[in-house]
């Protein structure tokens, strides 16, 4: 009987490992500007088809040189801070240190208030509020083929292992007797 929670044990260490990589599977694109005002937001967000309790929202990128619209969680954010996704898309903080920054709280979904909270930090010092991007692609189709199949046979592989090393419903024995009946 123990044995089988010890199998069950390893299954939910690889679930959880696969709901960590959700964050990472997320799509996204990368736009050359992000709405301004309220009307705009809405009517972007209309257009996206987000899940759950998930909201539009459109940041810039850790880098801060590429606005990407994405669906996530809304936070709330004190003055002095914007939001910006990172790498792994998740929503973080970015201090904000211009007369233009938030004054108040608000939702990262509502960062449209504050225009200051797309400008980048290009070495010229110009910023037009856009940022002109070619590839306009949406990072999903690998990582959501690649990810799964890598995670299944990572899951075969421990199992497996398990499976030999407790002899589970006679698995060594039968691997045995394959091995010596090849030589």
């Amino acid at each position: 009987m123990c044995t089988y929670f010890g199998t069950f044990r390893y299954i939910i260490i690889l679930w959880t490992c696969l709901q960590d990589a959700q964050a990472v599977r997320k799509s996204f694109k990368v736009v050359e500007k992000c709405p301004f005002n309220e009307a705009e937001w809405k009517m972007r967000a209309a257009q996206t088809t987000c899940n759950g309790s998930e909201s539009y929202h459109c940041l810039l990128t850790e880098g801060r040189d590429l606005l990407r619209e994405q669906c996530t969680d809304a936070s709330l954010f004190t003055s002095g801070f914007c939001p910006i996704f990172t790498n792994e898309g998740y929503l973080q903080w970015s201090p904000c240190k211009d007369p233009a920054c938030p004054t108040s709280s608000y939702r990262s979904d509502e960062v449209y208030q504050y225009p200051i909270c797309y400008e980048n930090d290009n070495p010229k010092g110009e910023n037009t509020g856009q940022w002109s991007n070619n590839s306009g692609s949406t990072v999903n189709g690998v990582t959501v083929i690649i990810v799964p199949i890598v995670l299944f046979f990572i899951l075969l592989i421990v199992l497996s292992v398990v499976f030999y090393e407790r002899n589970q419903f006679g698995f060594r024995d039968k691997v045995q007797k394959l091995i010596t009946g090849i030589y």
